[in-house]
């Protein structure tokens, strides 16, 4: 019998938002014959909009992600997923710097907007431009140690290359899932014509 790969998804928090709605949905669906999925959560249970009840469910009730860097690290090291999918750039950035301690683990940042340079768009005194380019490498390292990325479109790829300077070997085009199949059903029902 083959061994499932254990993969880990990873979210701020399970409040009304796309990300959220996409992740939640994906790792219900992802083959129970082939992959042990366990979610999460680094915020609040109390703050959920989604039903996650099909798979397990960690919540490291923290209010911030940076203050879930470590309790991840030390679950990490505990429980050695094959995979770590995580999204939300903040959270992306946090799994990059963690990588750095997990060799066998892959990572893989779903990035969820378009990023400009902010070197080439902000005009500041020198001590905010001094600040903005700290913490622009700050992103710039934590996203470069990611193992793979994830964009919705071709644009957002595209910005992940020219900001980050990512291989674009290293990026996929997923599109968004289609989550609430009732809704077509519905709506293809009423559009149908009555003869």
């Amino acid at each position: 019998m083959k061994t499932k790969k254990k993969i880990f998804f990873v979210i701020p928090t399970l409040s009304a938002g796309g990300a959220e709605r996409v992740i939640s949905f994906v790792a219900q669906e992802l083959d129970r014959e082939k992959f042990d999925v366990t979610l999460i959560i680094i915020g609040f249970e109390k703050d959920n909009k989604y039903d996650v009840s099909s798979i397990p469910v960690v919540y490291l009730n923290k209010s911030r992600v940076l203050k879930g860097a470590f309790p991840l690290l030390i679950m990490f090291q505990k429980e050695k997923p094959k995979m770590v999918v995580s999204t939300i750039s903040n959270l992306n950035v946090i799994m990059g710097l963690i990588s750095v301690f997990f060799s066998n683990v892959i990572f893989i940042g779903r990035h969820t907007f378009i990023i400009k340079n902010p070197s080439k768009n902000i005009e500041t005194k020198k001590t905010n431009r001094s600040k903005i380019k700290s913490t622009f490498n700050y992103w710039n390292y934590g996203n470069k140690n990611l193992d793979y990325f994830i964009c919705q479109s071709a644009d957002m790829k595209q910005s992940i290359i020219d900001v980050y300077g990512i291989d674009s070997k290293k990026i996929s085009i997923i599109n968004n899932p289609v989550t609430q199949t009732e809704i077509i059903k519905n709506n293809s029902s009423q559009g149908a014509v009555k003869k």
